[in-house]
């Protein structure tokens, strides 16, 4: 059966804005700056039609990999799928600092954020698509 595709997607959007709000929430009680605003995931949402239209899907996807981390990929699709996070994989407070590593800088604007959730996403899809 194939999925709604339209209604999959509010949702994940609706779950994907649920993380920055509650990873602006962790950074906050870090006395951090919070600036997860999903900028890079806009950014990567329109790149990565492109770049699939110009190298193809695998190559796309091989990219986007290349770039993630696997723990914030992971934490995202669990996310993605069961609604259940684990707070200190958003953010593990260091000296007033989050690691490049965390969800928190993935949701955030940062040059590297973006492409894990977008192959979380991808990941998602293609695996509903059977």
């Amino acid at each position: 059966m194939a999925i709604d595709i339209v209604s999959r997607a509010i949702e994940d959007m609706i779950k994907i804005k649920e993380l920055i709000d509650k990873s602006n929430s962790i950074l906050m009680q870090c006395n951090l700056k919070p600036d997860a605003d999903g900028a890079g995931i806009a950014r990567r949402s329109k790149d990565l039609p492109q770049l699939v239209y110009t190298i193809g899907l695998v190559p796309s996807l091989i990219f986007y990999m290349s770039k993630s981390e696997e723990k914030t990929y992971k934490t995202i699709l669990e996310y993605l799928n069961q609604s259940k996070i684990n707070e200190s994989s958003i953010c593990e407070c260091r000296n007033n600092r989050c690691s490049k590593k965390d969800l928190a800088n993935e949701l955030g604007k940062g040059e590297g954020a973006g492409y894990t959730t977008l192959l979380a996403l991808s990941t998602r899809y293609l695996l509903d698509e059977k």
